[in-house]
């Protein structure tokens, strides 16, 4: 049977926003960030794992005091910090998702699991969900495979050397089957909301979200308050988001 984690990539030392993944959530909340990020992804019931820098005593030192599972690495050499845990975890597939993304769909977590086994792909994704909901699946045949030349930007971004790469792997993105319902009944467009936390506005942002669903809310939950409350959505609208590959 194969063997599946999630793996969370996360550190606290943010040069836009530091120390984020320690605020709290909702404002007056005891919850913070990484416990938004840690339970949702918990509700899949798959094993979940951050990793995390062997230089960030901050983060290991919150994450051992929550009970939540992490592994060390390299700091810069993300990939690599991935490739350790997928071996010493002995997964066959990896789940990558980010210590940013408090708002993380779950369900499309298992959604991901089933597609990437059933189109027996290298790596797969669904888009058309707002940023910062996302996750990825890759094999981790594909993860640790040797690809020349690998530049340093592939070390940095744990799959890009896969997408790069598409001669030798297959990846496959595709349109959020929820999500292409969900916009053909209302016509609304996804593309200018961030639910990933950057900055202060992201901050802020969220900081209105979470005023209104609770931490184990459901995708169709969170489309009804795009509807009826848009401008809950609209705070962070202009900061750029930096993209290192495109679908």
């Amino acid at each position: 049977m194969n063997k599946t984690a999630i793996l969370v990539q996360a550190r606290s030392r943010s040069t836009r926003l530091p120390q984020k993944c320690f605020l709290p959530l909702p404002k007056l909340s005891n919850q913070t960030i990484i416990d938004w990020v840690h339970y949702r992804l918990s509700l899949t019931e798959i094993d979940v794992w951050f990793l995390v820098p062997s230089t960030d005593t901050p983060i290991q030192t919150y994450l051992e005091k929550a009970g939540i599972p992490y592994l060390i690495g390299s700091e810069d050499d993300v990939r690599e910090r991935y490739r350790i845990a997928a071996q010493k975890l002995d997964l066959d597939f990896i789940v990558r998702a980010t210590a940013d993304n408090p708002f993380v769909e779950w369900q499309h977590v298992i959604m991901s699991i089933k597609q990437i086994q059933e189109l027996q792909c290298d790596l797969f994704s669904f888009t058309g969900l707002p940023l910062g909901l996302g996750v990825e699946i890759f094999r981790r045949d594909s993860l640790c495979a040797d690809i020349e030349p690998i530049q340093p930007i592939h070390r940095e971004h744990v799959s890009l050397h896969i997408k790069h790469y598409p001669e030798k792997f297959k990846v496959v993105h595709q349109l959020s089957p929820i999500i292409r319902t969900w916009q053909k009944e209302t016509n609304i467009s996804l593309d200018t909301i961030r639910l990933t936390i950057d900055e202060d506005a992201d901050y802020n942002t969220a900081l209105k979200i979470a005023d209104h669903l609770s931490i184990d809310f459901k995708l169709h939950q969170l489309l009804q308050l795009i509807e009826s409350k848009p401008e809950l959505f609209t705070g962070n609208q202009d900061i750029e988001q930096r993209r290192f590959y495109r679908s």
